[in-house]
């Protein structure tokens, strides 16, 4: 079926769109995965993997907006954004991405101190108090101990 040109052009301008979400895609899987630095079969099995979901997730990204019309422009334009995202987009949105998640490990630590502080200060008072009642007890006990010699003592 021969299609009209400016649908052609539309659906070649959707293909080089979803080229560059596969690059957007590709930066996230990056990132996750250097944050962790698998060994070598883990990274085979998780590429593997990552490229299968980027397969599928593109081809019901065609599916939706060209009803899976696969032309020669199909794969050009995919290729062509995927390129124009590596070479343009790719440092600027890893080192974005990079940014939110250190702050976001900021932010996220200084909430989980503010909610747990309570319940350490509490530990710790208990703690203290428990010390103290220990050591009050063995001054007590020494003392019984001692008015006790006394009292054998004086009878």
């Amino acid at each position: 079926m021969i299609l009209p040109t400016l649908t052609q052009l539309y659906y070649f301008i959707l293909v080089i769109i979803s080229g560059v979400f596969t690059g957007v895609m590709f930066d996230i899987y990056r990132i996750c995965r250097g944050l962790d630095s698998p060994k070598r079969v883990l990274t085979a099995v998780s590429d593997t993997l990552f490229w299968i979901l980027a397969g599928l997730i593109i081809f019901l990204f065609f599916l939706y907006t060209n009803h899976a019309n696969f032309g020669y422009y199909t794969f050009v334009g995919l290729f062509i954004g995927l390129y124009l995202y590596l070479k343009y987009l790719s440092r600027p949105f890893t080192k974005m991405l990079n940014i939110i998640i250190y702050y976001s490990g900021k932010i996220l630590r200084v909430m989980i101190v503010i909610l747990i502080y309570p319940f350490k200060l509490f530990y710790y008072r208990i703690k203290h108090l428990s010390r103290l009642l220990k050591k009050s007890k063995k001054k007590n006990h020494k003392l019984e101990g001692k008015i006790d010699t006394l009292k054998n003592n004086i009878l």
